[in-house]
């Protein structure tokens, strides 16, 4: 009991300095709000980011993987080299996979290309176009909002259609409907069949800006030497007998020798977010990086004000010692003080690191999110950063001797 006395009695000496020197306690303190704002603010966006590109993976289903030539990822030339001398997935490697893969459900094909479109004299932005056939559709969980998705005679006969995304409809169409009309492929005529819901955005960037063709088409306007990109989807509850299976195939009908590794790339949603998080991974360890600077700064800054104070009130000292107050009583007076300033600063940094993080979820399509445990980080740092620098002024000032303190002037 006597101790939570003490204690309270040092907390209270504290807040009365500090209070004391308003302007010089603020100023003190804003390394540690900085360093804490930017803690908690960047926590909270790059968790938000994660839950945001996890979502949109779950969106084209958990069963769903990809087939491509090129690896997702390439860091060097030599990689690139490599990568480009692997022969081009055809249409004719896709004729046999349903009936080799019994655990595979759909397979789609898909290419791309970016280019514009144009309405009589309105002409989009660069704009992705894919090449793709009807089973796309089953792959993510995306409905058609007005006409219709595409159909297999539309793939077959090679038919000069496409299905706009919610974006280029609504730009290019802003107050018709698109459904009929005819839009201009470089000089291709598309009809347009239908237009696809909204998916939102995705780090600043539209998910909705892309015009849909048949395969077949798309191959027609653009040529047949070209790498085909296969989505596949597994039937329910056999994804790693698919995956294998597919593997399997690919090998067999390439010859890739049992030694030799693939020569074609497999990406499941596990991979694509393994290799997310390894991308946004030094990004985010610069960025605490430079919190964790602003910290340091903040602590020496506090560490060189209670420097100051002890010399400030060597007098108060050495009155206190002669009262019978002891080193501890001194050391735990000053240390307190120290850690009692960058929790206030902590305070003000968390809350304005909160307030960053709503506004960004407010007025952004970024779900920032504010785990419980930053919270705990935005007092647990600041108190032990005012335990470090200040335990050096605290000890500063227990050890001055009562006699020479009463004598300062």
């Amino acid at each position: 009991m006597l101790i939570l006395f003490q204690l309270w009695e040092d907390m209270k000496m504290a807040l009365t300095a500090i209070f004391t020197n308003k302007l010089r306690s603020i100023l003190t303190t804003l390394g540690i709000i900085i360093g804490v704002m930017a803690v908690i603010a960047i926590v909270s966006i790059v968790n938000g980011m994660n839950r945001l590109f996890v979502d949109e993976l779950l969106n084209l289903g958990g069963d769903v993987f990809m087939v491509q030539k090129m690896d997702i990822i390439i860091t060097s030339n030599d990689q690139f080299r490599e990568n480009m001398k692997r022969p081009d997935i055809r249409s004719d490697d896709l004729k046999n996979l349903i009936e080799a893969c019994p655990a595979v459900s759909y397979i789609s094909p898909n290419v791309y290309n970016f280019k514009r479109i144009k309405y009589n004299e309105k002409t989009s932005q660069p704009l992705m176009v894919r090449g793709t056939d009807l089973f796309q559709q089953y792959m993510k969980s995306q409905n058609v909002i007005a006409g219709r998705y595409l159909s297999f005679s539309d793939n077959t006969h090679a038919r000069l259609v496409c299905v706009l995304g919610f974006d280029v409809a609504e730009n290019m169409f802003p107050s018709e409907d698109p459904v009929g009309k005819t839009v201009k492929l470089g000089s291709w005529k598309m009809t347009v069949i239908g237009v696809m819901e909204k998916q939102g955005d995705m780090f600043g960037q539209s998910l909705d800006n892309y015009v849909i063709v048949p395969l077949k088409s798309f191959l027609k306007i653009y040529g047949f030497r070209r790498s085909l990109e296969v989505s596949i989807k597994a039937k329910e509850g056999r994804f790693d007998e698919a995956q294998d299976q597919v593997i399997g195939y690919f090998r067999r009908i390439r010859r890739v020798p049992y030694s030799d590794s693939n020569n074609f790339t497999v990406t499941t949603n596990e991979n694509l977010i393994n290799v997310y998080k390894q991308t946004t991974a030094v990004a985010y360890a610069v960025m605490i990086g430079v919190a964790a600077i602003s910290l340091v700064v903040g602590g020496i800054g506090i560490m060189n004000v209670m420097l100051v104070s002890v010399k400030e009130r060597t007098r108060e000292i050495g009155i206190r010692k002669a009262l019978g107050a002891k080193q501890l009583n001194i050391l735990w007076q000053f240390l307190i003080e120290a850690v009692t300033l960058c929790l206030i600063g902590g305070g003000i940094g968390l809350t304005i690191g909160i307030l960053i993080a709503l506004l960004v979820r407010t007025n952004t399509p970024l779900p920032a999110a504010i785990p419980l445990w930053t919270y705990g980080v935005g007092f647990g740092i600041p108190c032990a950063v005012g335990v470090t620098f200040g335990v050096v002024p605290a000890y500063k000032a227990s050890q001055l001797d009562p006699i020479d303190a009463l004598r300062y002037e």
